[in-house]
C-alpha cells in the first residue's frame, strides 16, 4: 500500500545584517518550503521511496529537488540504491556552492 505524507513550512524573515554588513550565508534558509513523499512497494520485495523538496528563499534562487530510494530487504540488513537530483537541476543550497547534478550511489546497511 502506497503511503504518501507532505510537510510545509514558513519563515517570517524580516531579519537583516547590520550597515555595513556582507555575508553569502547568513539568512539563506528558505522563507517557504514543501516536503512531498511517496513510498510504495514494488515487485520482487523491493520498496521504493521518492521524495520531492522545494524551497522559496529570500535573496536567492529557488530549487526544487528529487530523489528515489529503491530498498532491498535481506535476512541480515538492507541494500539500497540511491538517486539524488533525479531531474539532474543545478542549484545551490549555500549561495555561491554549487550542488552536484544526478548522482547514483548503493548503499548497504546491516542488522547488528
Amino acid at each position: 500500500m502506497a503511503q504518501p505524507a507532505a510537510s510545509y513550512s514558513w519563515n517570517d524573515k524580516t531579519q537583516t545584517l547590520g550597515a555595513g554588513l556582507e555575508s553569502k550565508y547568513v539568512f539563506t534558509q528558505p522563507r517557504q518550503q514543501v516536503a512531498l513523499r511517496l513510498e510504495h512497494a514494488l515487485p520482487a520485495g523491493l520498496s521504493a521511496h521518492w521524495q520531492y523538496n522545494f524551497r522559496e528563499r529570500q535573496g536567492a534562487d529557488d530549487y526544487g529537488v528529487a530523489q528515489l530510494l529503491i530498498t532491498h530487504n535481506l535476512p541480515y540488513g538492507r541494500v539500497r540504491l540511491r538517486v539524488s537530483n533525479l531531474a539532474d537541476t543545478a542549484y545551490e543550497e549555500v549561495v555561491g556552492v554549487p550542488m552536484p547534478g544526478r548522482w547514483f550511489a548503493i548503499e548497504t546497511l546491516f542488522d547488528l
